[in-house]
């Protein structure tokens, strides 16, 4: 059980320093106008890469264990992967909807583990207050779409990143200090043990 908890808890920690430095950055260069284009770019260059690893993998298998399906994905992402990096200013008004559905997703993931949490322990109601303005902020996106400013858009989901990190430590933290309140009581109290 320890190490579930533990291997667990560092999906956890490597999950909140990534989540961080992504926030980090976007904060960091917001101002930087072409900021949305390139990470178009650099996304259809990894769906361009996932499509040549599906076609890849499945030219070196023998005939009989090949996926048609994976080969067909593959040829899907090697197109669509080409198209979007060499034309990412087409997509770039679909990024501020693909970070709306990201802030929501976020919100609602903290919200959720919050529940299950509150079923081993006590969950302050503080806890909650940033996965509702993850949430909120991802509805806001949805509902201004372009028409707002696109440094302003990388601002806030730069911010709502590290806000999102935050909670994921406040979570960790929060379990880790529950449960050796737990584990000193069992010791303290042997009827408990």
């Amino acid at each position: 059980m320890a190490n579930v908890q533990s291997s667990k808890s560092g999906g956890q920690w490597f999950t909140a320093l990534l989540t961080l430095a992504a926030g980090v950055f976007l904060i960091m260069f917001h101002n930087h106008l072409d900021l949305i284009t390139w990470i178009v770019a650099a996304m259809g260059w990894l769906i361009l890469l996932w499509g040549v690893y599906l076609v890849a993998v499945n030219v070196v298998r023998s005939r009989q264990t090949r996926d048609v399906w994976q080969v067909i994905v593959g040829v899907l992402a090697l197109a669509l992967g080409i198209w979007v990096a060499a034309a990412p200013s087409t997509f770039s008004h679909l990024l501020i909807y693909i970070f709306a559905i990201v802030l929501i997703l976020a919100g609602a993931w903290h919200v959720f583990s919050l529940r299950v949490i509150g079923h081993d322990i006590n969950v302050p109601v503080y806890f909650y207050v940033i996965p509702a303005l993850l949430i909120v902020a991802g509805v806001c996106f949805f509902i201004t779409g372009a028409k707002v400013v696109t440094t302003a858009i990388i601002l806030v989901m730069g911010i709502a990143l590290v806000c999102s990190a935050a909670a994921t430590l406040m979570e960790i933290f929060g379990r880790r200090r529950d449960r050796r309140l737990h584990s000193g009581e069992a010791t303290d109290n042997p009827t408990l043990s």
